[in-house]
């Protein structure tokens, strides 16, 4: 009877199906691409042993349930205890699935949130290139920019470096600053500035310097030092904005306060030398007028040519003074259109001028031939040749043989015009101080001190100089250099 059975094999029921799920190996693959990574296999086969030990419960629990030889109340215990033997498995598989969902979702989530995190890197970091860019672009348009390493070897420069300094950028890369050197600073400016930036601390001054073509330029420098970990400098950044009209706006300032101040000693000068020298001859004309109308009340006539004489020659001390003042404050300005000067012919009329204190002093005069002609203002050359003349017959004739050179030397730029004496001499101290104005040498010695001041002002104000060479005792020659009639005169 047996052996006309059919054997079939056993379909797993519902609920084995559901306590025993088909187990893979490590190795095989997931059966779709949702199904999450397989649990690690210890705590596998711990809720696999959990689910061996219900079920052998289970089902002598359901044989007992299902041969209703139980009482009521067994009964209805082993269904109670069958229940929660079939509940059980089902419950820990809701409980793992819930917790391989929470894992992968706080997998999922975490990876959310470390894409967001560097994405939120990324875009900071495109912003912070795009603003250095920026930063970048509008600092090259205005500064001059140059890198270094710590030895101050040059290992960048932007395009405005090599615009102001004249170098081509491969000219300059493997250079150091030295190149611009202008020679305007002392080394102890370059040693401090060094000292500074090696302590990694930065820097600031300005810098005069030498450009390829050889032109100068002042730039406002400052110098930053990067350091590392560990202090030590690994870089210097530069930056650099061009201030020459800064610079030269100052020096112009500088060179007017300048000569405000000693346009302001010549005043406080001017007003002592003044107001002595008119009032000098003012006493002297006011004495011999007295003397003069006391004499003729009293009907002495013997001595009334004297004080004439003294009082005519009062006067004219007077309108020398005055003159001179006049021609000084003419000689700091053009007072006629420049024209061609035969230097030549001004000097034979100055000598016909002369003539009288020429054969008083018994002087000889001797005149270069050939004079150049000159572009300037005739009558202001002519004062200055009248005072060099006027200057040698006072003071450069006091030898036995008083000798006065007039000649001159020339330059592809300019003319010079000498008038040279054999008298006392200048000692070199003085060199310098007798184109003062109102300096004289001999308090007591004639003369206003304007015809020397007068003679640099009118050469200066034509673009040349004055000077003279003496030693004491050894004569003295006066320089007064001018330009060719090609060259323009210079503003005051």
């Amino acid at each position: 009877m047996l052996k006309n059975q059919t054997h079939r094999p056993k379909t797993p029921s519902p609920e084995a199906n559901n306590s025993m799920p088909a187990h893979r190996t490590m190795n095989s693959p997931p059966e779709s691409a949702n199904e999450t990574a397989p649990m690690k296999p210890r705590k596998w086969r711990k809720w696999h042993t959990w689910f061996l030990i219900l079920a052998a419960i289970a089902a002598p629990l359901h044989l007992a349930v299902t041969s209703q030889s139980l009482t009521a109340l067994h009964f209805d215990l082993a269904r109670l205890l069958l229940a929660v033997a079939y509940a059980l498995p089902c419950i820990g598989l809701v409980i793992i699935h819930s917790s391989s969902v929470s894992r992968e979702n706080a997998a999922k989530q975490k990876a959310g949130n470390e894409i967001t995190e560097r994405q939120r890197i990324e875009n900071s970091l495109a912003d912070a290139r795009m603003s250095l860019g920026s930063q970048k672009v509008a600092l090259d348009g205005f500064a001059i920019v140059a890198e270094t390493d710590p030895s101050g070897t040059i290992t960048y420069v932007n395009d405005m470096f090599c615009e102001v300094s004249g170098y081509a950028r491969e000219e300059m890369i493997g250079q150091n600053h030295r190149m611009l050197n202008s020679g305007h600073h002392p080394k102890s400016f370059f040693i401090e500035m060094w000292r500074t930036i090696a302590a990694g601390n930065p820097w600031r001054g300005e810098i005069k310097n030498r450009a390829k073509d050889g032109s100068y330029y002042w730039v406002d420098t400052y110098i930053m030092p990067f350091t590392n970990a560990q202090g030590k400098v690994e870089q210097h950044l530069a930056i650099r904005r061009v201030i020459t009209d800064q610079k030269e706006n100052e020096l112009a300032i500088q060179k007017a306060n300048e000569e405000l101040e000693k346009a302001n000693d010549q005043l406080e000068r001017f007003v002592y030398t003044a107001s002595h020298d008119i009032k000098s001859p003012l006493v002297t004309i006011q004495g011999f007028l007295g003397y003069l109308k006391r004499d003729i009340q009293d009907g002495a006539t013997d001595r009334l040519l004297t004080f004439v004489n003294r009082i005519e020659s009062g006067v004219r001390k007077m309108n020398e003074n005055i003159q001179g003042l006049l021609d000084l404050s003419r000689a700091g300005r053009l007072t006629a259109e420049p024209v061609d000067v035969n230097v030549e012919t001004v000097i034979y009329e100055l000598i016909e001028d002369h003539s009288k204190r020429i054969l008083e002093k018994n002087a000889i005069i001797t005149v270069h031939d050939n004079l150049p002609e000159i572009r300037a203002d005739h009558a202001q050359i002519t004062q200055v040749f009248d005072n060099l003349i006027t200057n040698a017959l006072k003071y450069g004739c006091d030898a036995d043989n008083p000798m006065i050179d007039i000649g001159s030397t020339s330059t592809d730029e300019e003319v010079r015009f000498f008038v040279s004496d054999n008298g006392s001499g200048i000692a070199p101290e003085y060199r310098d101080k007798v184109f003062e104005l109102f300096h004289r040498l001999s308090v007591d010695g004639e003369g206003t001190g304007i015809g020397l001041a007068l003679v640099r002002r009118v050469a200066e104000l034509h673009g040349g100089s004055a000077w003279v060479e003496s030693n004491k005792n050894n004569g003295s020659i006066f320089w007064v250099s001018l330009p060719r009639k090609e060259v323009s005169l210079v503003a005051a």
